[in-house]
Formats: C-alpha cells, structure tokens, sequence
C-alpha cells in the first residue's frame, strides 16, 4: 500500500516537472521569436533610410553583430535547457526505479525512449533552424554587397513631369536626380515642391495647346469662349457646381468633338460626373464607369434624347395638323360666303330681270290702251 502511493506520488511530481519545463521552452522560444521581430523592424531598410541616412553601411553591420550574437545567446540557452532536462529525468528516473522496482520498470524506459526521441527531434530542429539562418545570413550578405554596388553606380529614378522638353527643364531634372542613400525629408520636400511646379506648368501647357486647338473648331465665339473656360476649371480643378453650369451651356454643340485626341487626352467626359462629385465630396465614394457602362448609359442617353425629339415632332406634327384644318374651315367658310354671295347675286339678277319684263308688258299695255282710245276718238270726230 505505501510502495504504490509513494508510486503514484513521484509520478505525479515528475509529470509536473515535465509540464514546466515544456511552459518555460515555449515561453522562451516566444520571446527569443518576438525579440527577433523587433531587431527585424528596427533594422529593416526603410526604417534604416528614415533612421539614419547617412550611416547607411554602418547600420547593417552593427544590425549583423547584434543578430549573431542573438543567435548564439538562444542557441546556449537550447543547450542549457537540454542539458538541465537530461540531469533532472535522470534524477527522476534513478528515484523511480529504486521504488518502484521491476512494475515500472518498462514505463521508465518507454518514457526514456519518448524523451530521447523528443530530445534527438528538438536537436535535429535546432540543427536545421542553424544552417537556415546562416544561409539567409549569406544571402543576405551577397545581396547587401549587391545594393551597395549598385547604389554607387545607379540613381534614384525620380524624373519629374516636364511640360516641355526645353534644355534648363531637361537641367533642372538631372538636378534633382540624387543617389538613394542621400535621399531624406528634406530633399523629398524640394523634389515634391518642384513636381508641384512642374505639374503647374504642364496645366498651362495643356490649356494653351487646348485653346490653340478649339480655336480651329467650327463653333460660334461664344461656345469657344465657354468651352475654354470650362477647361481651365476643369484642368485646375475648381469650383465643380460652375463646371456643370458652363458644360451643360455647350455640351450639344460639342458634342462632335469629345472624341478628339487631344480633348480625350484633358477631359474624362465618361467619368465627368463622378469627378465634380469628388471635388464636391472627396470622402465620398464614387463609381468609375468601365467601357461597357458608358456605352450602355451613352446608349440609353440616345434613346432619351430620341424620344424626346420624336415627341417633340409628334406635337409639331400636331399643331400642322391642327392649323392645316383650322385653315381648310377658313377656306371652306370663304368659299361659302363666296357662294351664297353669287347665289345673291343671281337671285337679285333674276328679279331685277322679272320686274323689268314687268314694267316693259305694262308699258306696252297702256301703249295699247292708249293707241285704242286715240284711235276711237279719231273716229268719232
């Protein structure tokens, strides 16, 4: 009774060394990892350049060292942690098998076995582990050797946008063009202040070959004029409401000349919408129309426009209409009165003749009558 539960009492310490000796591995591999970490992201090469641009050679070296003899440090504390783990399970084991006798035997040496394995396992790693890191170690020495190499010989490819191609631009450019191992905040700040320059340069230039341009377009002078006013808003992007105002005033009679080369190249008209609703919002997000779109939108645009027309010309037809049958009752009233006028006429004729035949048969009557009395009265005397 007593020899079994001192058993069960030493195993029990013993799975519990175990436990905090794997905690205590893990815990230090995390650290050794994590400490790895932040050498790599203060040493990495864009924190070196903000750094410390000027010790650029140096900063690589030292980086060098101080990796080594991390690497070292880890690897002696591998070695140590393996070491005091081997004296303790030989400990353990020694106790075990004076007082457990032939029972645990065979449980004694299956662990063995299991820590021998996990101990020839973690070596073969560690191993490994070693000659990866000494070959990215030469790797990456070839490469530094490489960049540095290059870095003597080659140039930061910062070439600014140049509105012409005149000689002081073409100076002014190879000027600015300075190693990358000298490059800092402040010679970014000058590089960005003359790109600035530039780019405004190149907005004149871009207008004036514009207006050269729209000059030689068959419009009146009053949608010329909008049409340049409506690039220089357009180009210095300003004031997007007026944009819209002064677009909408010339976008008919343009509409010839959107596929021009050179109008194309200036204005985006797919996308016109969505950019003065930037300049209106920039936080705002906007759909840029891909080319499927555009045509569908373009084409349904078309079709309002056309049926627009067409209804306009249903109503001008309708008022044709209208004033065509408004005429055709004027005409048909005219010839009317025309008529009854003539019928009048022929009725006034018409009694005018009867009342003369009147008169003439009375005439002749009393002609008679009188050539009767006259002709008594001749007879008598």
């Amino acid at each position: 009774m007593f020899s079994s539960t001192t058993n069960i009492f030493f195993s029990l310490v013993f799975l519990v060394l175990l436990l905090l000796l794997s905690i205590k591995t893990n815990i230090l591999e995390k650290s050794s990892e994590i400490q790895g970490r932040i050498y790599n992201g203060l040493y990495s090469k864009h924190f070196r350049l903000l750094a410390e641009p000027s010790s650029h050679g140096s900063s690589k070296k030292t980086m060098k060292e101080n990796e080594n003899e991390e690497e070292d440090e880890e690897v002696n504390e591998d070695q140590n942690e393996d070491q005091n783990e081997d004296q303790n399970d030989d400990e353990n084991e020694d106790q075990n098998d004076d007082e457990n006798e032939d029972q645990n035997e065979e449980e004694d040496d299956d662990e063995k076995e299991d820590e021998e394995e996990e101990d020839e396992d973690e070596e073969n790693e560690d191993e490994e582990d070693n000659d990866k890191e000494d070959e990215d170690d030469e790797d990456n020495d070839d490469e530094e050797v490489n960049e540095d190499e290059e870095n003597e010989e080659q140039y930061c490819e910062l070439i600014p946008i140049l509105p012409n191609s005149s000689e002081d631009t073409l100076k002014k450019s190879k000027n600015m063009n300075i190693p990358k191992h000298n490059a800092n905040s402040e010679y970014l700040l000058d590089k960005n202040l003359y790109d600035l320059k530039t780019f405004k340069n190149l907005n004149a230039a871009k207008k004036n070959y514009a207006d050269s341009i729209i000059d030689n377009m068959d419009l009146t002078e009053n949608v010329k004029n909008i049409f340049k006013e409506f690039l220089y808003y357009y180009i210095n992007k300003k004031d997007p409401n007026y944009q819209l105002k002064l677009y909408k005033q010339i976008e008919p009679d343009i509409e010839k000349y959107k596929k021009n080369h050179v109008i194309c190249s200036i204005i985006d008209f797919r996308n016109l919408n969505s950019d003065l609703q930037y300049l209106r919002n920039p936080k705002g997000d906007f759909h840029v129309l891909s080319n499927e779109e555009y045509e569908n939108r373009e084409k349904k645009k078309k079709e309002k426009q056309q049926k627009k027309k067409d209804k306009l010309q249903k109503k001008i037809k309708k008022e044709q209409d209208k004033i065509k049958k408004e005429r055709i009752k004027e005409l048909e009233k005219q010839e009317k009165m025309k008529y009854e006028k003539q019928e009048q006429e022929k009725v006034y004729l018409e009694k005018k003749e009867l009342q003369e035949k009147h008169e003439q048969s009375q005439k002749q009557k009393e002609k008679e009558i009188k050539d009767r009395r006259n002709k008594l009265l001749s007879l008598r005397h």
